[in-house]
């Protein structure tokens, strides 16, 4: 059937608008998509632009980061290099303060060691002077760590004496060594004798009993007893071990000036002022013999080599000889206008020399009494006379500042030792006879050969007049004794000082050596004796180098 074209056209119109409106809503839904695509995509665009200025802003600041770590980098850099510069100047820095350090420890070992060379020098010039006690403080105040051999040769110097013998209390008038040498018999101005052991300085007795001062003390020959003469008018025995009274020597009616055992030790002779000399029984105590004849005092007494005989020296210008077991007067030596202060026998008990205050000294046989020689030539009083060992010559000491050498047969003069400059103590031969030893109150002592009378040493160092000199056993030293309060030892040879034993505080009265030569032994009137090392050792003080006074020390 056909259909009407208007409802066909507006069916058609309808249809189509409902398709536009369709298509309408469609294409306004599309637009509305795109709309809101559009505006997502303006929205997804600006949230991109703002991602991408974000992105920006976050490179710039990764670019500025970047900067800013090149810049740190470059500051770390250069801290870094700071910091080591920093570094080395610190580590320079201790550098130079270590060695700061080190220069100044430098300075003051310098310092140390130059006060420490002063030290020892004080000290030596205080052994020198003989002040001992300073030297010895001075020497103990030194740095340990310091002390060299130096030290060791003042402090030896200082401490010579082996051992020291205290006791007494008044002046050591004499010390001597027993026959071994192991014990030492002292005299005092104390009433008192005393016996030491000579290796320790114990005191092995006391010899107490005499009432006033002891003017001698000596050994028996066998070394078992000791003989003391005294003020106090007698003589005494003692035993040497245990210092007991053997025997009381009484009948003197003044002082005892001498007394000695004759060789065989079974008699003793002493001396005395009352003008007597007397023999005694040197176990019993027993006198054997009054030597009466002398009218003045009579200043020595001595046994010949044999013990037959006794010579006697007396103020009364005379000598006497006497039997010495009857005590009869063998022969009276006349001839002297002075005092006689000195009588020995010859080594073979021959001849006498005596020796005078009228300025000679005269040999004489000694079993005539004949004049043998009168020994004239000195023009002052002579104060020794002595035979040599062999017995063919005599040596004198005068105080006319000689000694002299003379033929014991003839009396002749041999040599003249000239050369003092002050009056002579002492004058002895050496053990073999070739040289002589003087000491003399112009401080020096001197050698002398004995045959020309040439000097062969001076021995200077002494700065007080010298008392004593004698030769030690093997005659290759000898020991001197000084009112400087020291006692020398020398090379006798060339007169070089070998030791200077200081420590007396007062002058030595004696000087001596052991049998065997190797010590020494001093008394003083200090109160003291001594025993020394006589070996030789370095007197001189030869300092080793010492740094000057440190600069002070700064940076």
């Amino acid at each position: 059937m056909r259909r009407k074209p208007t409802a066909a056209a507006a069916y058609g119109l309808s249809a189509l608008a409902v398709a536009l409106a369709l298509v309408a809503g469609v294409i306004a839904g599309f637009w509305r998509e795109a709309e809101g695509a559009k505006s997502g995509l303006e929205t997804a665009n600006g949230q991109l632009e703002v991602e991408k200025r974000e992105a920006d802003r976050l490179r710039g600041l990764a670019d500025s980061g970047r900067i800013e770590e090149g810049r740190l980098r470059f500051v770390a850099d250069q801290a870094r290099e700071k910091a080591i510069g920093l570094k080395e100047i610190a580590e320079q820095a201790q550098a130079n303060e270590a060695e700061a350090r080190k220069d100044v420890e430098r300075a003051r070992e310098k310092l140390a060691m130059f006060e420490y060379g002063g030290a020892i020098r004080l000290a030596h010039q205080a052994w020198r002077d003989n002040d001992l006690v300073t030297a010895r403080i001075i020497l103990d105040g030194t740095d340990r760590t310091l002390r060299g051999w130096e030290w060791h040769h003042v402090h030896r110097l200082c401490h010579a004496s082996l051992v020291t013998f205290k006791g007494h209390t008044g002046k050591v008038e004499s010390a001597s060594f027993s026959p071994d040498g192991r014990r030492v018999v002292t005299a005092s101005t104390d009433t008192t004798a005393r016996v030491w052991d000579a290796a320790t300085g114990a005191e092995a007795a006391a010899l107490k009993g005499h009432t006033d001062r002891v003017t001698a003390a000596s050994f028996s020959p066998d070394g078992r007893r000791v003989v003391t003469a005294s003020q106090d008018k007698t003589a005494r025995v003692w035993d040497a071990a245990t210092g007991a009274v053997v025997a009381t020597l009484r009948g003197d009616t003044n002082w005892v000036s001498a007394a000695s055992f004759s060789p065989d030790g079974r008699r003793i002779v002493t001396a005395s002022s009352d003008q007597t000399a007397r023999v005694w029984d040197a176990v019993t105590g027993a006198e054997v013999a009054a030597l009466k004849g002398h009218t003045v005092q009579v200043t020595a007494a001595s046994f010949s080599p044999d013990g037959r005989r006794i010579v006697t020296a007396s103020w009364d210008r005379t000598a006497r000889v006497w039997d010495a077991a009857t005590g009869a007067e063998v022969v009276t030596l006349k001839g002297h206008t002075g005092q006689v202060t000195a009588a020995s026998f010859s080594p073979d008990g021959r001849r006498v020399v005596t020796a005078s205050e009228d300025g000679t000294a005269r040999v004489w046989d000694a079993a005539t009494g004949a004049e043998v020689g009168a020994l004239k030539g000195h023009t002052d009083r002579v104060t020794a006379a002595s035979f040599s060992p062999d017995g063919r010559r005599v040596v004198t000491a005068s105080a006319d500042r000689t000694a002299r050498v003379w033929d014991a047969a003839t009396g002749t003069e041999v040599a003249a030792l000239k050369g003092h400059t002050g009056g002579l103590a002492a004058a002895s031969f050496s053990p073999d006879g070739r040289r002589i030893v003087t000491a003399s109150i112009d401080k020096i002592a001197r050698v002398w050969d004995a045959t020309t009378g040439a000097e062969v040493a001076a021995l200077r160092g002494h700065t007080g007049m010298v008392t004593a000199a004698s030769f030690s056993p093997d005659g290759r030293r000898i020991v001197t004794a000084s009112q400087d309060k020291t006692a020398r030892v020398w090379d006798a040879a060339t007169g070089a000082e070998a030791a200077a034993l200081r420590g007396h505080e007062d002058w030595v009265s004696a000087a001596s050596f052991s049998p065997d030569g190797r010590r020494v032994v001093t008394a003083s009137t200090d109160t003291t004796a001594r025993i020394w090392d006589s070996a030789p050792i370095d007197h001189e003080f030869v300092p080793r180098p010492l740094a000057p006074p440190p600069r002070a020390v700064g940076r």
